[in-house]
C-alpha cells in the first residue's frame, strides 16, 4: 500500500508540476504582451492560444498519459493493449 501511494505522489508531481509551470510562465509573460504589442496583437495573441487549447483537448483527450501510466515493458500483450487502447482513437479522432 505504501509503495503504491509513492507512485501516485511521484505521478501526480510529475504530472502537476508541468502544469503549474505552464501557468506560470503564462502569469509571467501577461506584462510583457500588454507593454510589448498592440491591443490588435493581444487579440491574436489570445486566439491562437484558445485555438490551441481546444486542439489540445481534440488532440490527446488524456490518453497519453493513460498509455504511459499502463505501459509495461516486461510485459509484450498488455503494452500492445495500451498502445491500441490509447492511441488508436486519437488517429481516429
Amino acid at each position: 500500500m505504501r509503495e503504491k501511494i509513492k507512485t501516485l505522489a511521484s505521478d501526480t508531481f510529475v504530472y502537476g508540476f508541468f502544469s503549474v509551470v505552464s501557468r506560470f510562465l503564462t502569469f509571467l509573460l501577461t506584462p510583457l504582451y500588454s507593454n510589448y504589442l498592440t491591443l490588435d496583437e493581444v487579440g491574436d495573441v489570445t486566439y491562437i492560444f484558445s485555438i490551441i487549447a481546444f486542439l489540445n483537448i481534440i488532440d490527446n483527450i488524456g490518453l497519453e498519459s493513460a498509455f504511459f501510466r499502463f505501459y509495461k515493458k516486461d510485459d509484450l500483450l498488455l503494452s500492445k493493449k495500451a498502445f491500441s487502447n490509447s492511441y488508436l482513437p486519437i488517429v481516429f479522432s
